[in-house]
């Protein structure tokens, strides 16, 4: 009678186990995570009841995270022992893993960089045919050539970048491509001295000239080939009711550009070319500093928007799905 009565007590167990597995089970196997408002309550709740005490609690990560493993002990003896079916966690698309809890900074670090990047951007940027008339000693037609292959040369640039941030992450790629081209407008600071040494007309003058061209080529479009990857980190992180807000803050970018130009004007008049584009590098290297906090906030990749099959199996980037839990809730405060 105590025999029947023990093998009772364990089938009562097992089926009190299985019924408490059951969640964690579906999770596992359909890719959900637990609701937000539960990972309170289930992060710590035992997978079995009875006598028998729970072995290890159900692992639970972030939303859009599966949940982890359950295992539980068996009858009161400790003789046996079921396990609920465990499972590898199914990512979600990329760029969905766990969002930093600063994530609503992100347009507020972009902003602050745009608006160091358009205040630098416009001293130097009207008074780049002047140097290469003046300074280099280029004929109009010449200067012209520059610029037909400068939008051809960002485009390129612009695709490269983004195929590399597709591996690096966005926010790398932004800040290594602005060094370079920052170093790029310091070295023709520099090599303005050496360009003016030669006598105009001669080869050496010609290929001087050519260097420098170049320099300046390559420095525009690695300085203007990442504002696609910008604009992504943007959309990103901001709600969509709040996006034509933050765009139209360009407005203030725009007005800063402009009225730059008559401190860079100034500074070609008083000094030299190259004073002025040392002072718009300095200010462009403040406004490069600010973005490193994306590489600790901000997605490393863009999150695409979500496909039925993601929705259902909760594989959704926090930001962008309904049910975003706490992150959402902190962008909220953007608006």
């Amino acid at each position: 009678a105590m025999d029947a009565a023990a093998m009772d007590a364990a089938a009562m167990d097992a089926a009190a186990m299985v019924a408490r597995a059951q969640l964690p089970a579906a999770n596992l196997e359909g890719g959900s995570a637990v609701p937000p408002g539960d990972r309170g309550s289930m992060g710590s709740a035992c997978c079995c009841t009875g006598p028998a005490g729970c072995a290890s609690d159900a692992v639970l990560t972030d939303p859009g995270v599966s949940v982890g493993m359950a295992t539980c002990a068996g009858s009161s003896n400790g003789a046996g022992s079921a396990a609920a079916p465990s499972a590898a966690p199914k990512p979600g698309p990329a760029g969905a893993g766990p969002p930093s809890r600063y994530t609503w900074a992100v347009p507020y670090v972009l902003f602050a960089s745009s608006v160091c990047f358009a205040l630098g951007s416009g001293m130097t940027v009207k008074f780049f045919p002047l140097f290469f008339v003046n300074d280099c000693l280029m004929a109009p037609a010449q200067v012209q050539m520059i610029y037909v292959l400068v939008p051809l040369v960002m485009a390129a640039m612009s695709t490269v970048a983004t195929k590399i941030s597709q591996r690096f992450g966005r926010a790398q790629v932004m800040l290594v491509f602005k060094l370079v081209g920052i170093g790029c407008l310091v070295s023709m600071a520099c090599l303005d001295g050496w360009v003016a040494a030669a006598t105009p007309g001669q080869p050496q003058h010609t290929l001087r000239v050519v260097v420098v061209a170049s320099i300046y080529i390559v420095r525009t479009g690695l300085m203007n080939c990442t504002y696609p990857l910008e604009e992504s980190l943007l959309m990103d992180h901001v709600q969509k009711s709040a996006r034509a807000r933050w765009k139209s803050l360009d407005s203030i970018s725009v007005f800063g550009w402009c009225g730059s130009a008559a401190l860079g004007g100034y500074l070609a008049d008083r000094y030299s070319y190259s004073a002025t584009f040392l002072v718009t590098a300095a200010i462009q290297l403040v406004g490069t500093l600010v973005q490193i906090p994306l590489l600790f906030i901000a997605r490393r990749h863009e999150a695409p928007d979500p496909s039925p099959k993601d929705a259902a199996r909760g594989g959704i980037a926090p930001l962008r799905s309904a049910a975003a839990g706490a992150e959402a809730a902190a962008v909220e405060g953007v608006q």
